[in-house]
């Protein structure tokens, strides 16, 4: 069974109204977790903090986390909550990701892939997070 992380971050109370809150991503994370026979050993939380910004506890823990423990997998509702808008602090956390060798499952966009060379898939997952930026 592979083992991965979890990672959950809520910034307001709208988004926490929207099926976005704590509990509505741990149950989904935990859920898709057990459908595909993934060990969850770990969710990090940043709650009440933007996706806006880089600087994040949860978020420096989970790298931290990931440099030390070897996992290769990390399960998020959705891209959205490990980034927003800023392409510049997109590229800096997938490039984090990639030196590690670790992957983003995204249980609302499946075919989401952060090491995908297709332009097509570029420009798709960029309109997707544009689109979820707009309704979040």
């Amino acid at each position: 069974m592979e083992k991965v992380f979890g990672y959950v971050r809520v910034s307001t109370e709208t988004q926490a109204e929207k099926g976005y809150g704590k509990g509505a991503q741990e149950s989904a994370i935990i859920d898709y977790c057990k459908a595909n026979n993934l060990e969850l050993v770990e969710v990090f939380y940043d709650l009440g903090i933007s996706g806006t910004t880089i600087e994040r506890d949860g978020l420096g823990e989970l790298f931290a986390t990931l440099s030390e423990d070897n996992i290769k997998r990390i399960v998020v509702m959705n891209t959205s909550r490990l980034w927003r808008e800023d392409t510049a602090k997109v590229l800096i956390i997938k490039r984090e990701l990639q030196k590690l060798d670790v992957h983003i499952c995204s249980i609302e966009q499946k075919d989401y892939d952060i090491y995908s060379k297709d332009s097509n898939d570029f420009l798709v997952n960029g309109m997707m997070e544009l689109l979820e930026h707009m309704t979040v």
